[in-house]
């Protein structure tokens, strides 16, 4: 099943991925997607059921991962990883991550991130990011 992704508010890095760089005050459809959301500062991961990785806004520190800097105003596919299988995303305010098959893949570098053990959660806050191993040992890495 097809799901309607809707987008509304500020919109200056085209995190809304409405094609335009327009403020919304009302919702807008961005499109069909069924899939796992993440936003940062002015940016947007969607990871849809087939693990394609989606990423849409501002994209000046290379957070959505596409190998430049420009600003991507409506979802694209990020082809950089697209070997592997990511289920999960985490948005810091310029930074991405994505989870697969227990390694956590930092956008900006397209390198996976060096943990003891298996990660299955990650999350980010504004400089900061947080990974839990299968253990639930916490690691913290900071920006």
């Amino acid at each position: 099943n097809m799901i309607l992704l809707y987008a509304f508010g500020s919109n200056s890095g085209g995190q809304l991925g409405i094609s335009s760089t327009d403020d919304k005050e009302l919702p807008s459809i961005v499109g069909e997607y069924n899939g796992i959301l993440s936003s940062g500062g002015s940016h947007t991961l969607l990871i849809i059921k087939t693990g394609l990785l989606y990423v849409w806004g501002s994209n000046e520190s290379n957070q959505l991962g596409l190998g430049h800097r420009e600003p991507q105003l409506a979802p694209q596919i990020n082809q950089l990883i697209s070997d592997k299988s990511p289920f999960l995303a985490a948005c810091g305010w310029t930074s991405s991550f994505v989870l697969s098959d227990g390694e956590v893949i930092d956008l900006q570098t397209s390198k996976t991130l060096s943990f003891p053990m298996p990660i299955v959660q990650v999350a980010c806050g504004l400089r900061h990011t947080l990974a839990v191993s299968s253990w639930f040992s916490r690691y913290v890495a900071s920006h």
